[in-house]
């Protein structure tokens, strides 16, 4: 269904933009009837970040003050006043199946 988290390949995906979008979540569902999705590209290749919620959308320049406390951060910052997990978005792309980009077909 449109708009809807479905399971497909061992994944999760999204119906987006007239294909389908891997998800990538980097702890476990909450249990959330509707989650917030952060698209990210690289090239062809794109991404949806499933996200508990968004709290702000800042910009800033990241000085990492703590080390990753788990796989898929690349550690804490201070960003507009509060501790703030950074996502490693290159390591959430290592590990999509290379055959996975927008609108790929079997």
């Amino acid at each position: 269904a449109r708009g809807a988290i479905e399971p497909a390949g061992g994944g999760e995906v999204l119906q987006y933009r007239g294909g389908l979008l891997p998800l990538a979540r980097l702890a476990p569902d909450g249990g959330q009837a509707r989650h917030p999705v952060l698209v990210f590209a690289d090239g062809a290749r794109q991404v949806g970040l499933v996200a508990d919620d968004i709290i702000a959308i800042a910009e800033a320049e990241l000085r990492i003050a703590a080390g990753a406390s788990r796989d898929g951060l690349l550690g804490t910052a201070i960003v507009e006043g509060h501790a703030t997990e950074i996502v490693d978005i290159a390591q959430v792309f290592a590990r999509l199946p290379d055959a996975v980009a927008m609108g790929d077909a079997a």
